[in-house]
């Protein structure tokens, strides 16, 4: 199985939802609103961008976002979690590379049967280019990667 590339824009209310975080300094890293028996339920990743995504910034981001999906849901009936991505997040969806540019990152390389670590120096929708610990800079198909966690032990200094 391996790590998907969804745009954000096929994303039910994700550009609603980045357009609200950015505003407040943050990025959008993952974001779910589904419509359950109980009402809606919505979950977010934010990051700060500064560095330590705290229990602050959560609840500054919960708290707009919040008033703001119940005006574009029209429902007060609404559940939200607002959340940081962690320090070793796995990453669900291709399309946040490029929210973590510049951030240590490990990949599953398949046809090496091995981990690479690197930090993450751009992104598309097809593949990921990292400068490898060894200090080369490498590119990795999408097909290729078998998972991918963010790993804060290769940080790269800010």
């Amino acid at each position: 199985a391996q790590v998907e590339y969804l745009s954000f824009d096929k994303i039910p209310w994700f550009k609603d939802a980045r357009d609200v975080v950015e505003s407040l300094g943050y990025r959008l890293v993952e974001f779910n609103c589904v419509k359950g028996s109980n009402g809606w339920q919505v979950r977010a990743v934010v990051l700060n961008p500064e560095g330590g995504t705290g229990i602050d910034d959560c609840s500054k981001v919960h708290r707009i976002l919040q008033t703001r999906m119940e005006v574009l849901l029209d429902t007060q009936d609404l559940y939200m979690e607002v959340t940081s991505p962690g320090l070793d997040r796995n990453i669900k969806n291709c399309a946040e590379f490029e929210i973590f540019k510049d951030f240590g990152i490990r990949i599953w390389y398949v046809p090496l049967s091995d981990w690479v670590y690197g930090t993450i120096r751009s992104s598309d929708n097809e593949k990921i280019t990292l400068l490898c610990s060894d200090g080369t800079e490498k590119v990795f198909p999408y097909g290729e990667i078998g998972k991918a966690k963010l790993d804060y032990s290769q940080e790269a200094v800010k």
